[in-house]
């Protein structure tokens, strides 16, 4: 097909109705409806710039506008001690169980960190 045919094709299609359920005629109608409530919405803009400078013009002129709150002050995870002060030293202890006395059994004795917590094992 060359051009000239494809124009006459559109000319033919274009003087055929449009039937009920076609998209191209939903589209239509709802083109024509938006086009429609656009030209009757034009005063709201309008309305709210109006009613921000009337709000502008009546605020009262000694009261200053409130400051934004100030965010909270940062944690501080780590804090170095002063230079002149001594660097505490871990100290590691370790504590030696006497040997079991030989008998019908074994004990075995294991001292936490805890003073009060004390495991006992019996064998």
């Amino acid at each position: 097909m060359n051009d000239d045919e494809i124009r006459e094709l559109f000319r033919e299609m274009r003087e055929e109705a449009v039937p009920a359920d076609s998209l191209a005629r939903v589209r239509m109608a709802v083109a024509a409806r938006t086009e429609r409530s656009r030209g009757r919405l034009w005063w709201i803009p309008l309305l709210i710039a109006a009613c921000c400078g009337i709000a502008l013009l009546f605020r009262p002129a000694g009261v200053p506008l409130p400051a934004p709150p100030m965010p909270p002050a940062p944690v501080v995870a780590h804090h170095d001690p002063p230079p002149d002060s001594p660097v505490p030293r871990m100290v590691r202890r370790v504590h030696r169980v006497p040997a079991p006395q030989t008998g019908p059994g074994t004990v075995v004795r294991i001292e936490t960190n805890d003073p009060d917590v004390v495991i006992l094992l019996v064998g």
